[in-house]
């Protein structure tokens, strides 16, 4: 839902970095949006770097440690292939 919702809204465009603030904010709004009690960041975010498509980083800013979220757009290859075997 997450990875859906972040495409569609273009806040992941290409293979543009998210900080993990960014995601967040973006859970929780649509948490509140379709009523869902919200899970604790540290569950999603792992469950989230368990997905194709979804590398997480852990680069320096500043002298901190911050994670970010690299989200690959979708292929339109990927799509017509899992089309293609529904309908063999």
């Amino acid at each position: 839902m997450l990875l859906r919702v972040a495409r569609s809204t273009g806040i992941c465009n290409g293979r543009r970095a998210l900080h993990q603030a960014e995601l967040e904010e973006l859970y929780q709004f649509e948490c509140h949006d379709r009523g869902w009690i919200p899970r604790k960041w540290a569950a999603v975010g792992r469950e989230l770097a368990r997905l194709p498509g979804v590398r997480r980083t852990k680069p320096w800013l500043n002298g901190q440690r911050i994670t970010v979220y690299t989200i690959a757009p979708t292929d339109g290859d990927v799509v017509d292939l899992a089309a293609a075997r529904r309908r063999a």
